[in-house]
């Protein structure tokens, strides 16, 4: 009978003859297999308002072990695959790394403050900010990898007739202009361009035709970033 074992790629090979037949022995002891902690964020999504409180970013360890033996770590970055406007939006977002030490268990978690910035704009619209995790050391990333921040925009515009009556003297025949103005919040601008149609809503004691031209339905509109002040157009010549 023979018997022996031998090293391969830091695992132990053992064998052994014995009446013609090859036997396994040793068993394996030495590295493989995957890392036994991993990170992930702890909810898909949230929301920032503009101008507002910072939104917290959860990154959660996973881990196996009754206590992590060392430091482990993992960087949180900005995916750039958001609507938002880096620098505009929000402010520049550098890579933050969470380093959970040792002796850190299972359901660790650390908090990464994300802001977004009162731009000043009406955008109409909500804009996302997509962030990663990255360049994990020690463990890897399991679960939700990703999150997606939704910046709410604060500034709202608004149309109305810069006048609510106007009399004609005299069943004039000069045209009278109707002018629709654009307000905006103080200190802000138009992000987007805004329209609107103007038409006669009937019911007035004037008959079209009769006692004025008809008119058809025009749109008015104003283009993105118009100025500060309340602005009129007149649909209407």
């Amino acid at each position: 009978m023979g018997t022996g074992c031998i090293s391969r790629s830091g695992s132990w090979v053992g064998w052994a003859v014995l009446g013609g037949l090859a036997l396994a022995g040793c068993g394996g002891g030495g590295g493989g297999g995957g890392p036994k902690s991993s990170f992930s964020f702890t909810l898909p999504s949230g929301t920032a308002v503009e101008g507002g409180a910072p939104l917290s970013l959860g990154v959660v360890l996973h881990t196996s072990e009754a206590a992590l033996p060392a430091d482990v770590q993992v960087d949180v970055v900005d995916a750039a695959t958001g609507t938002a406007s880096s620098g505009g939006d929000y402010s520049v977002f550098a890579p933050v790394t969470l380093v959970f030490p040792a002796g850190s268990v299972d359901g660790a978690t650390q908090q990464v403050p994300f802001s977004a910035l009162d731009d000043l704009l009406v955008e109409g619209t909500s804009e996302t900010v997509r962030f990663t995790l990255a360049n994990a050391v020690g463990a890897g990333t399991s679960g939700q990898r990703t999150f997606t921040a939704t910046l709410t925009d604060i500034h709202v515009a608004s149309l109305d007739f810069a006048s609510a009556s106007s009399v004609t003297p005299d069943e004039s025949t000069a045209p009278r202009n109707v002018a629709v103005r654009l307000d905006l919040p103080p200190g802000a601008s138009l992000g987007l361009a805004v329209s609107a149609r103007v038409a006669d809503a009937g019911g007035g004691s004037a008959s079209p035709g009769n006692d004025y031209h008809s008119v058809a339905a025009t749109n008015v509109s104003f283009p993105r970033e118009a100025p500060m002040a309340p602005r009129s157009a007149s649909p209407w010549g």
